[in-house]
């Protein structure tokens, strides 16, 4: 099959003629790595560059179109191609429904690159899941693949080999690029540690807090206490424990603390999550045990900034990669005393969270999404 497909490939132009970015997933998606497919896609755009979004048809989707749901510019397009969704036999076996849902939409993406050869072989092809990765390097294409939150415990010879045929390797954080070089050998000038972004006017609305907090009924004169995002990712726990716990420690000194979690289980329309950032006095950024708070570069983290929210954050180094002690006041991620005290402390100066808003929008532009797509851009050229 290589060989067949190569007979129809060229070497790419040094000049990114266009994008085609291969999800093989539900889209949209209430999961965060929906919003970076889609800003990414919306930046490449932004930044000149003609992109294609390719992603299976799932009916697990969520039925809102993509570019209301995350707020988009309608200025890439998207292309929906076959696969089997066997809801039916995930009461059975969800390991068999899972690989015979991969393998069918592999296929669709397969038969849609073959209709389109001409436009694929001169397209950067562009993905961040493993399957689609694999897929592409088989037939025979190099494509420029995102790497996120690295867990695997040993090499996998098919990433290995996948890898090797990557054209340009993108990763989340610095520690998912070292969790990478621990199991492979890729050249140094193949791999590009590039943070996660934000859409700052997305994030920075024009309200104050009180309209904020009238617009989504949260009590006008508490101290709230927010955080946004899942509960767990991966079965691994995103720290949202220890902030419960804090919370319940706090609470007596500070009688009139509200705190505010907005996902978990079930997920708000993405349109929201700005008016409730601006309804927070204070933006908690915990971290989980293991690998991920090794290799993690949240999204919130940035969206926090974007913001101008009083953060508090887990004090790791995948973090304060990121953040420093004027953006935010830190907490050891395994203590809710920890946690509780840091909490307090802030809701008895209001000085210091002042402080801390001025320094989260003045950070927020060195992270948006348009300059991650630049950054990127110019990597693969």
């Amino acid at each position: 099959m290589t060989i067949f497909l190569n007979l129809f490939l060229v070497d790419i132009m040094h000049n990114i003629k266009s994008i085609i970015y291969i999800f093989n997933g539900r889209f949209p998606t209430e999961k965060a790595h929906g919003i970076q497919i889609a800003k990414m896609c919306e930046a490449f755009s932004v930044a000149g560059i003609p992109v294609t979004l390719m992603v299976p048809y799932r009916y697990g989707a969520l039925p809102e179109d993509p570019f209301d749901y995350y707020g988009l510019k309608k200025d890439f397009k998207m292309t929906r191609v076959w696969g089997l969704d066997p809801l039916w036999l995930w009461n059975y076996s969800q390991r068999v429904a899972y690989y015979l849902q991969i393998f069918s939409s592999s296929l669709g993406i397969l038969i849609n690159l073959l209709i389109n050869i001409g436009s694929s072989r001169k397209s950067i092809l562009y993905t961040r899941d493993y399957p689609t990765l694999i897929l592409l390097a088989m037939l025979g294409f190099s494509p420029v693949v995102e790497v996120h939150d690295y867990r695997l415990t040993r090499p996998s010879r098919f990433l290995a080999w996948s890898f090797s045929r990557a054209r340009k390797i993108i990763v989340n954080s610095v520690g998912t690029k070292v969790a990478l070089l621990k199991h492979y050998p890729i050249p140094t000038g193949k791999l590009l540690a590039c943070p996660n972004g934000v859409d700052t006017d997305f994030f920075n609305i024009k309200i104050k807090q009180t309209e904020a907090r009238e617009k989504l009924g949260l009590p006008l004169t508490a101290f709230i206490i927010g955080y946004t995002g899942r509960l767990e990712t991966a079965g691994q726990s995103k720290g949202v424990d220890i902030l419960i716990q804090a919370f319940e420690l706090m609470h007596n000194n500070v009688p009139n603390a509200y705190l505010c979690i907005v996902g978990g289980s079930k997920s708000v329309p993405y349109w929201q999550i700005p008016l409730y950032l601006r309804s927070f006095d204070v933006a908690v950024l915990p971290l989980g045990s293991g690998s991920l708070a090794r290799t993690t570069a949240p999204m919130k983290l940035f969206e926090y900034l974007a913001s101008g929210c009083a953060i508090v954050a887990a004090d790791a180094s995948s973090i304060r990669e990121y953040l420093d002690d004027s953006t935010a006041v830190f907490f050891d991620s395994t203590s809710p005393e920890s946690l509780a005290l840091t909490l307090q402390t802030l809701a008895q100066n209001d000085q210091k969270r002042a402080s801390l808003r001025e320094a989260a929008w003045g950070k927020a532009p060195s992270y948006t999404w348009n300059l991650r797509a630049i950054n990127i851009i110019n990597f693969i050229q």
